[in-house]
């Protein structure tokens, strides 16, 4: 899940401001700055800008190592005002080469190191004026299943609250002291459900409901009473995302 980073993630807000240095919808500046570029057995396409520019998102990606974004993940969605499919290309000519777009406008594909350092031109089909593109941090939590139930360990959720918020200061660099700490992750069971913690002396208790988020649970990493949980259950967990 991805929310409105305006309205409910002021920590990644700043993060996302600091980082591409332009606002949240970053790429409807892109798509203005665009020109035409056209092929003979390609559609009319316009460049939008540099592999570098139009994924900003994966200078951040490249800049850490593996193991400390496994807990964590940057994505990408482009959107198309009027609705219509999106394409994108990258290169040259002839030479041009398709990128991946998921049919809900998501941009997983990830161009290898090498292909960022020779940062080609990214074309779309997609008309001037009609192209965005939202960007947030995700968790990915590891859901094994435990005596029927879905569990989330608490040293995973602590985990990708740590590699998150050391992205952010790395991606902010000197101004990283302007950053603030993310400490929440909340979680989404089905309906009338309400998730279970469960600590280490074999006691069990209901989470939190979120205030701002109806059917939404909050695990606080600064809530010295949950210092000795071991993991939170339910028959299922649906969803999940930061919170500051």
């Amino acid at each position: 899940m991805s929310f409105s980073l305006s309205r409910f993630f002021s920590a990644m807000a700043v993060f996302l401001a600091l980082f591409f240095a332009s606002p949240i919808a970053m790429a409807q500046d892109i798509v203005e700055e665009a020109g035409v570029a056209t092929s003979a057995s390609l559609p009319e396409l316009r460049e939008i800008g540099r592999l570098k520019k139009v994924f900003r998102h994966e200078k951040l990606r490249q800049g850490i190592a593996p193991e400390d974004q496994s807990h964590f993940n940057v994505s990408a969605k482009l959107m198309r005002e009027d609705g219509g499919p999106i394409g994108l290309w990258f290169g040259e000519g002839e030479a041009r080469q398709k990128i991946p777009v998921g049919e809900n406008g998501e941009l997983t594909w990830r161009p290898s190191a090498e292909l960022f350092k020779a940062n080609p031109p990214v074309f779309t089909d997609v008309p001037k004026g009609q192209l965005s593109m939202n960007l947030g941090l995700e968790p990915i939590l590891p859901m094994p299943e435990q005596g029927g139930q879905t569990i989330i360990k608490t040293e995973d959720m602590r985990l990708a609250l740590k590699q998150a918020n050391k992205a952010m200061g790395k991606a902010a660099g000197l101004v990283s002291f302007a950053v603030p700490k993310m400490k929440k992750i909340i979680i989404k069971p089905p309906e009338g459900e309400i998730p279970m913690m469960h600590f280490i002396d074999g006691t069990a208790q209901a989470m939190e409901a979120l205030e701002e988020l109806e059917g939404w649970y909050v695990f606080n990493s600064r809530d010295r009473a949950l210092k000795k949980l071991e993991y939170i259950s339910a028959s299922a967990i649906l969803d999940s995302s930061f919170w500051n």
